[in-house]
């Protein structure tokens, strides 16, 4: 495991680091960076962590609901919290994921008042959270 946590560490930040600058800058996360990846982790999920999987679609079961009876979320995030649920319900399990979804909740809400904005980009907390709680699931 030691092994893949290395060599896929610094890809996942150099693609953490890109949509978190594109999000806070436009309030968009692209298809071209987001569905590729989120389709990959679906298929890899499906074929050798079916529960992982399941507890990965947690998150953007979530955001789907949330988009769709609130707004504010848009397919970016959902494709977003597709890739981050799965890799943190790897990690970390349920809990890693239902920890990561308030953190990330809390996070966008304090970003918002701080920046005295009504839209917060949701990707650079999520990511954030997701990396830590990466971190916590992998060294715990």
């Amino acid at each position: 495991m030691w092994v893949t946590v290395c060599l896929s560490a610094p890809v996942l930040c150099c693609w953490g680091a890109s949509l978190m600058l594109v999000d806070a800058r436009s309030h968009r996360l692209p298809d071209p960076l987001t569905l590729p990846v989120a389709a990959s982790a679906l298929v890899t999920s499906a074929l050798l962590a079916p529960g992982v999987l399941l507890a990965g679609l947690l998150w953007p079961a979530l955001y789907l609901v949330v988009g769709l009876l609130v707004g504010g979320v848009g397919g970016g995030d959902i494709k977003l919290a597709v890739t981050l649920g799965i890799l943190v319900a790897a990690a970390a399990g349920v809990a890693g994921v239902l920890a990561a979804i308030g953190l990330a909740g809390l996070a966008g809400v304090v970003a918002g008042v701080v920046d005295k904005q009504p839209a917060t980009a949701h990707g650079p907390p999520m990511i954030v959270v997701a990396a830590v709680a990466l971190a916590v699931g992998v060294v715990w």
